[in-house]
């Protein structure tokens, strides 16, 4: 379901828009000030915002400009009652969808964001054929046995797999940037956020090499993977964005052996087998009264396997998609790839695991990893 924010001071234009909309089967939510719908646009995706443009605390375009910085393909709508020439060139730069003045009808609001919904649409599908022509060219310039390499590969599949996984180290840098944001008179605190966006800037650098390397792809090599160090590792990256999203985490390491455990397998893969999970658990969320995420490591009773937990207060999976949710390109995103669970399968069978789910809806969902233990003697 579409998921819009409308920003409106005047509680009577509020209240109209927010019900005529959801009576055209939108998902609703609303702010009365610029203040508001940064923080609720911050806590939650939205594909949408209906704006007015002279609101009492900041400026409509002020707002947007301020929302599209972190989700910059989220669809903006302005609203005014008095039109002028600098404010709609304003707009024009700030690419604004449309620009509607008042008096509002719900007919009319409708129908600019069906033709905003499927402009994005039809730049989204864009997008995903240009990566797959690139993918193409590199088939048609390669030698026969370059080509069957990337066949054996499925280099399409692969490509759009990479660019999802820029989505996990672009949400700590949004975290990073916006907790820096809130802390601007503390040097200390500016100081970790940015470290934290240079950690997260060099895992794009490496997704990027893979990208650029896949018309020489060799198998990734095997490596001896200290799980425990890897996960901690992996959990640290998100911790600005869960402070912004007021998740709260808790580790558990009790029942895990105090001496270094190891899996063998790809050290960049399995790593996707932990930030997919973890944003996952931090997306769903959204419209969560309690948002938490425990994470529990230990070794099963014969210490031959290593058990990795992590569980949430989400939204939860229904019963018809538990079996569903591994399968590539399948989501219940209005945002979502349908990539992130099909990686996580994939790794774990490449490293002869396996992966668990149980849910339930309103309360949460916990997936449970077993990986063999590699022993190094």
């Amino acid at each position: 379901m579409t998921q819009i924010l409308i920003i409106e001071d005047e509680s009577s234009i509020r209240k109209a828009l927010s019900l005529g909309l959801d009576s055209k089967k939108y998902q609703i939510d609303t702010a009365e000030n610029g203040k508001d719908g940064i923080q609720k646009a911050t806590n939650k995706k939205y594909d949408v915002i209906l704006s007015d443009l002279c609101l009492p605390d900041i400026n409509g375009l002020e707002v947007i400009k301020t929302i599209k910085a972190c989700s910059p393909d989220i669809i903006s709508i302005v609203i005014t009652g008095n039109g002028n020439i600098e404010s709609t060139k304003s707009a024009i730069r700030l690419e604004v969808n449309d620009y509607l003045e008042k008096p509002l009808s719900i007919n009319k609001v409708h129908d600019s964001l069906q033709k905003a919904l499927k402009q994005r649409d039809y730049k989204r599908n864009k997008q995903r054929r240009k990566i797959i022509e690139i993918v193409e060219s590199y088939n048609k310039n390669s030698n026969k046995s370059m080509e069957n390499k990337l066949t054996k590969r499925n280099s399409n599949e692969d490509v759009s797999m990479l660019v999802h996984q820029i989505n996990n180290p672009l949400c700590c840098i949004n975290g990073s940037a916006e907790l820096g944001m809130l802390n601007l008179d503390d040097k200390d605190a500016i100081i970790k956020f940015f470290k934290d966006i240079l950690t997260a800037a060099k895992k794009i650098n490496h997704i990027n090499r893979e990208l650029l390397s896949l018309n020489k792809y060799e198998e990734r090599p095997k490596e001896v993977v200290d799980i425990k160090t890897l996960l901690i590792s992996s959990i640290k990256m998100f911790e600005d964005l869960m402070t912004i999203k007021k998740v709260s985490l808790k580790i558990d390491l009790n029942q895990y052996d105090e001496d270094e455990k190891f899996v063998l397998g790809n050290k960049f893969d399995i790593e996707q087998i932990f930030k997919n999970l973890i944003l996952n658990s931090i997306e769903s969320m959204e419209e969560s009264v309690e948002k938490w995420i425990k994470i529990k490591l230990e070794l099963d009773r014969e210490g031959t396997k290593i058990l990795i937990h992590i569980q949430d207060s989400g939204s939860g999976i229904t019963a018809d998609n538990i079996d569903k949710c591994f399968n590539k390109y399948f989501t219940t995103k209005s945002h979502g790839t349908g990539l992130g669970l099909s990686v996580v399968k994939r790794v774990v069978d490449n490293c002869y695991g396996s992966i668990n789910v149980t849910s339930t809806i309103g309360k949460g969902t916990l997936f449970t990893i077993q990986l063999p233990v590699y022993n190094l003697i």
